[in-house]
């Protein structure tokens, strides 16, 4: 994951200099919009006197910031270093896809289980992370980004990955993953 410092400007005064760090390599408005949006800490100084002042508590803020990016570069290195067997894998996905005891048909659910072992297995970035832990975080990840509604609405999808129910499930593989490494 990369990091991003991200100044915006208006250049005449009118609006404040926001300044964040970001996950996101803003390259045009559309990914502006979306590392903007997005909950990170950020520190909005107005073009007033006191602004140096204002700077230096941004550069406090933002060594906030930085440290849960140290963090979670030591979770993800060591869920890359803590090898799962077949049965902890299964019992993670299982954990992040229920079966639903009150329905007869469960053959959906299966389907998603199948579907992130495959992943695991041969989705993106599995010949590096396979049999461990980041391999099926990354599994749960990618099928819901890319397989969970294929052929929906590209705008509703998104705000399901990046807001939504899709964002929720991420969360809960991460906190999951993040417990199974204790």
């Amino acid at each position: 994951m990369e990091k991003y410092l991200l100044l915006v400007n208006s250049h005449d005064g009118s609006s404040t200099v926001r300044v964040k760090l970001t996950p996101i390599r803003v390259v045009c408005e559309n990914t502006l919009s979306l590392a903007l949006s997005r909950a990170e800490q950020e520190v909005h100084i107005r073009h007033t006197l006191n602004a140096m002042e204002k700077l230096k508590e941004a550069h406090e803020i933002l060594g906030l910031t930085n440290k849960l990016y140290v963090q979670l570069d030591a979770i993800f290195n060591r869920m890359s270093e803590t090898k799962v067997e077949q049965q902890a894998r299964t019992d993670y996905v299982k954990a992040v896809f229920p079966e639903d005891l009150n329905s007869k048909d469960q053959s959906w659910v299966r389907k998603v289980h199948d579907t992130i072992f495959e992943l695991a297995e041969s989705g993106q970035g599995a010949e590096i992370a396979r049999g461990t832990l980041w391999g099926a975080y990354n599994a749960v990840t990618e099928y819901v980004d890319h397989y969970r509604h294929p052929k929906g609405d590209e705008t509703v999808r998104l705000k399901s990955m990046w807001f939504g129910s899709g964002e929720r499930i991420k969360r809960s593989a991460f906190r999951l993953a993040t417990t199974m490494l204790n």
